[in-house]
């Protein structure tokens, strides 16, 4: 069991789907306030219904648990690998340079691809994009894999959005000032700056 930006709880549990290790993702209230992610829950849930793609966490099902401070549980892949940050400190520290360029090339080209279908297919801006939000996981061939997570606060681009993450350090400059409009391009910004 892990606590995400305290407010976000991720368990993992073997879940009777399939028999397969699963992460079940549900929004806790803040201590001592009213507000509650739950919303955010259920724009995650609308969005990664839709979406299938190798490098973004896939999405199994969900409940509604009434009567419950849990409300929203989201069934999700259980990606089990360190955040990007980390996974650039380990790798660093024992691999040999030409190993870690080549890996990192191949992390960030999936992030890469993961965002080019999430913005030309079903038209989706994450919103969030940052180390944290990228992990990183053997691939089939065990060649490192990027994995795209928190879709939380990503937003269908016709439905637009005056929201952007939490964390104003990856945003795009048009997006910081007054929290404008999340849009592809602000997206691509903060992958700049992932990288």
């Amino acid at each position: 069991m892990s606590c995400l930006d305290a407010v976000v709880l991720v368990l993992s549990s073997q879940a009777a789907y399939l028999g397969t290790l699963v992460a079940i993702k549900t929004a806790l209230q803040y201590v001592g306030k009213d507000s509650s992610l739950q919303p955010q829950l259920l724009n995650e849930l609308r969005l990664l219904r839709h979406v299938r793609h190798p490098n973004i966490v896939s999405f199994y099902g969900a409940a509604l648990l009434q009567g419950s401070s849990f409300g929203v549980l989201l069934v999700l892949e259980l990606v089990d690998g360190p955040m990007l940050s980390q996974y650039v400190k380990d790798v660093y520290a024992v691999q040999p340079q030409s190993k870690c360029l080549r890996w990192m090339h191949g992390v960030l080209d999936g992030t890469s691809l993961a965002l080019r279908h999430l913005h030309e297919g079903p038209n989706i801006t994450h919103g969030d994009l940052k180390l944290a939000n990228i992990k990183v996981v053997l691939g089939l061939n065990s060649e490192p894999q990027a994995k795209l997570l928190d879709f939380g606060l990503a937003r269908a681009r016709e439905i637009g959005t005056t929201a952007i993450g939490k964390t104003r350090l990856w945003a795009a400059p048009e997006v910081r000032p007054r929290m404008s409009r999340a849009t592809s391009a602000s997206d691509i910004f903060s992958f700049a700056y992932v990288i």
